[in-house]
């Protein structure tokens, strides 16, 4: 018998939370060139009552309802999530969501997931070159920004056996778990895609062209950031490889990317720090200075407020980190 709470259970997300749990678990899965970045699959039961409010993640969240009714808020936007539907919340959007009492046990499958041509776990945004290998799940849910997606009868079917493969999978948590969740979401995308490509024609195309045409801007931009940022980049500087306003620039990077190009970069700075602090022996100054900071004080300030710990604790923190995995492992061996 369901175990339902006589009252709704309020929840504060905590994001730094979910981001430390998620980057845990982290599993790559190459298709072709790209690299399909998976931060958590969760199976997910709540009950009627539950709620959350004020949501934020930096990652993308895939949630597929397998019975019962979940009610979202997102983008001033209400939306009810029944058996078959997917929902979908972009990174970095503020989101809600209930489900009412008296109405039947909600459950579904979440994913947190990425998609990038980078094979660097510290790099998580999306790389927009992806357009021809997830093109109808891109522009379903990113470019006409869309939060559900409801799937036909004849495809609920094969996605219900992933979905409880998947579950499964989760629970059980065995040998070869990261194998078999690798292969299942390979073919969990494929259907997501499927789904969505029976929607295609809903938006003109030539609608669609001009989004896609200004979203190609915004990539060759942040290929630009990612080629040059060691050294000292002015937001025009970057907001003319897109040929846009300076204005104009900056306000559809941080929609598309979750940051502006300046804080991309800084992210980008920080994410080649713990690579070399980690496989090099270089110093702190000297890591400091390579990647474009005016002095080693104003890099390990930096470091620190992104990374949590100095530059010279990181490698200590990452070694204690490791011993204490490897001693899970052992434990679970025996």
């Amino acid at each position: 018998m369901d175990q339902r709470p006589s009252e709704k259970q309020h929840v504060e997300v905590s994001s730094e939370y979910q981001s430390e749990v998620f980057c845990k678990t982290h599993m790559q899965i190459p298709v072709g060139d790209m690299v399909f970045h998976v931060f958590g699959v969760a199976s997910n039961a709540k009950y009627p009552g539950w709620q959350f409010r004020n949501d934020r993640h930096g990652h993308h969240e895939l949630i597929y309802t397998i019975s019962g009714q979940g009610h979202y808020e997102i983008r001033g936007k209400s939306v009810q999530s029944g058996a078959g539907d997917f929902f979908f919340t972009p990174r970095n959007v503020v989101h809600h969501g209930e489900i009412d009492s008296g109405v039947e046990l909600w459950k579904s499958l979440v994913v947190e997931l990425d998609f990038s041509f980078a094979r660097d776990p510290e790099v998580y945004l999306d790389d927009l070159g992806v357009f021809p290998m997830v093109l109808p799940f891109y522009r379903h849910f990113i470019v006409e920004e869309r939060v559900s997606l409801t799937t036909s009868p004849e495809l609920r079917p094969a996605i219900e056996l992933i979905v409880e493969r998947l579950s499964l999978e989760v629970a059980q948590h065995p040998f070869d778990y990261d194998l078999v969740l690798q292969s299942q979401m390979l073919e969990f995308l494929s259907l997501v895609c499927r789904a969505a490509r029976e929607d295609l024609s809903r938006v003109p195309l030539r609608q669609y062209a001009n989004r896609v045409k200004g979203l190609l801007r915004l990539e060759k931009a942040r290929r630009f950031v990612g080629e040059h940022y060691q050294r000292s980049l002015s937001v025009k500087e970057i907001a003319d490889e897109a040929c846009m306003s300076q204005y104009h620039f900056v306000r559809l990077f941080k929609k598309a990317f979750g940051m502006t190009p300046i804080q991309y970069q800084g992210h980008l700075r920080i994410s080649e720090a713990k690579k070399m602090l980690v496989s090099t022996d270089a110093q702190v100054s000297e890591i400091g200075y390579r990647l474009g900071y005016s002095s080693p004080e104003y890099f390990s300030r930096q470091f620190t407020a992104k990374v949590g710990v100095s530059p010279s604790h990181y490698t200590q923190n990452l070694a204690e980190r490791f011993e204490e995995g490897s001693q899970v492992r052992r434990s679970r061996a025996e």
